[in-house]
């Protein structure tokens, strides 16, 4: 079974667009945040996959806006590796409001894990066995 992960973020009124809501882009920003937060944490136990071991690019992202966050809100972003492939991961991730535990976004992004150069490589053994 797959390690879940959670953390919670503060809407703050410069990440809202014309109509007082969280404008669309700013949620891949919070997915992301909590991603590499997910990373920091599950990595922590493998010294040699921190930093510069890391290697990997989005290669798709999918976002099903449910409901709107506006400022103030507290969100919980949470998700968990739901597959893995020979050089991807795939992340399903969701946006909830707690304070009425509202949906406002599922997501799902594919990470491919590249060597130096950024050519697709196989996802390393440490990454399996911290999200596996």
């Amino acid at each position: 079974m797959a390690r879940r992960f959670s953390i919670t973020l503060k809407v703050r009124f410069y990440e809202l667009d014309a109509y007082n809501h969280v404008n669309n882009g700013v949620y891949l920003f919070y997915l992301d945040h909590a991603r590499d937060e997910y990373f920091e944490q599950a990595m922590a136990p493998y010294p040699d996959m921190r930093g510069d071991a890391i290697r990997y690019v989005v290669a798709r992202s999918e976002i099903d806006y449910l409901a709107p966050a506006v400022a103030g809100d507290l969100l919980e972003v949470a998700g968990e590796v739901s597959r893995f492939g020979r050089s991807s991961l795939t992340f399903d991730q969701r946006i909830v409001r707690p304070r009425d535990g509202a949906e406002l976004a599922r997501a799902r992004t594919v990470l491919v894990w590249t060597d130096p150069q950024g050519r697709p490589a196989p996802v390393p053994d440490a990454v399996r066995q911290a999200f596996g």
